[in-house]
């Protein structure tokens, strides 16, 4: 996956939809390592590209980025801001992976502040979610997820060779 990330960054941006969720997949594989630096700069990097972009998630990635980035930081006041924002673009798309992760993490940004009533409430929502996914075949839209992404992917690599 990051082989064909780091491809697609090499052609010139006019596939912005594909190029920004390579950046994105990108700053998401370096918070994962907890690399700082370069999700920052991958970061930074999807930044650039939004004026570009009209679809709502992506918008809910970068703002789940943000707030994960933060996190690293533990800077977690402004993590619940990144994730809340991420969460109203999941919410008005219906992304479901997106609203139990979000709900996750908020649920453990409130914990880390001490502030348990909040952080119960979320962790209430993400099982309540998560639970509601998985019993619609979550798991299936998930993998439908994935595969539209690899087909546009794909799509990319063959309308520019790469």
């Amino acid at each position: 996956c990051n082989r064909r990330a780091i491809e697609i960054l090499k052609k010139p941006a006019t596939e912005y939809v594909v190029y920004t969720k390579a950046t994105i997949n990108l700053c998401l594989e370096y918070i994962a390592l907890s690399n700082i630096d370069s999700a920052m700069y991958f970061y930074d990097y999807t930044n650039s590209l939004l004026p570009n972009i009209k679809e709502l998630d992506v918008y809910c990635e970068h703002a789940y980025n943000r707030g994960k980035i933060l996190c690293l930081k533990n800077d977690y006041t402004n993590a619940i801001l990144a994730f809340k924002e991420s969460l109203e673009f999941a919410t008005k798309q219906k992304y479901q992976e997106y609203i139990y992760e979000n709900y996750f993490s908020l649920y453990q940004c409130y914990q880390k502040l001490g502030n348990y009533k909040d952080a119960i409430n979320y962790y209430t929502k993400f099982t309540a979610t998560k639970d509601s996914v998985l019993n619609r075949g979550g798991i299936v839209e998930a993998t439908e997820l994935k595969n539209m992404y690899e087909g546009q992917i794909k799509e990319y690599e063959i309308a520019y060779s790469v």
